[in-house]
């Protein structure tokens, strides 16, 4: 194996990079409030230069890492985040591009871990400190996927047999760990994980949204009051 490092936001992926790869799993993107890249512009631009270089060198196979919002943007556009929109485009992208290549793609929603970063991450250091959190409103239920039930699922998808690949190309999955949870009972889960005692508070989800778009955290503060 060898390492290629790159910034795929700027620079085409070199030939070598893929030489011998017969699966790809496409996981590089813009993050949701990058100050790079605030509104993730360069997502589908990331997944055109994957797309190329992978079609050049014969790349038989590929999983592409999305995200539910890309299924929002799909079917409520006027409602969709930024986020969501440029990950729908990046899907595109490597459907037109990879025409020839078994494509997978997976939809999953926020994705959790150890060391994890974006809203999760915020959430738990906010939580950490004991501060009140106006999360008395954020009771719609979200769905979320641990990142080792995210590995797991990518060990048997590459693993999986040619009929299987068959009969999946070109799907969408949406996997998740099961059961919905309010963004309110998660952040009383974490916590009572950190023996701490939970400090929450009801507040408008208008005004929070309008906080939100004033701070330049419209998509996350948005996603508090989505299901």
């Amino acid at each position: 194996g060898h390492t290629v490092v790159a910034d795929l936001a700027k620079d085409d992926i070199p030939q070598s990079a893929f030489e011998g790869v017969t699966i790809l799993i496409h996981m590089a993107a813009s993050l949701p409030g990058d100050t790079r890249d605030p509104n993730g512009e360069k997502t589908a631009e990331i997944a055109q230069r994957v797309a190329r270089a992978a079609k050049l060198t014969g790349v038989k196979r590929v999983i592409h890492l999305s995200s539910i919002a890309a299924r929002i943007a799909e079917t409520d556009a006027a409602s969709a985040r930024d986020y969501g929109l440029q990950k729908l485009e990046a899907e595109r992208v490597l459907e037109k591009t990879l025409d020839q290549t078994q494509n997978v793609t997976l939809r999953p929603p926020l994705i959790y871990g150890r060391n994890a970063k974006g809203s999760f991450a915020t959430l738990c250091a906010l939580v950490a400190r004991g501060m009140p959190l106006p999360l008395g409103a954020a009771k719609q239920g979200r769905c979320y996927l641990s990142l080792s039930n995210l590995a797991s699922l990518m060990k048997a998808i590459v693993g999986a047999s040619n009929r299987k690949w068959r009969a999946a190309d070109g799907l969408k999955f949406e996997p998740h760990d099961g059961a919905a949870i309010t963004t309110h009972d998660l952040a009383l889960m974490l916590a009572n994980a950190m023996d701490i005692a939970p400090r929450t508070f009801w507040a408008p989800p208008i005004l929070l949204k309008s906080l939100g778009s004033l701070t330049g955290k419209r998509d996350q503060m948005n996603a508090l009051f989505e299901s």
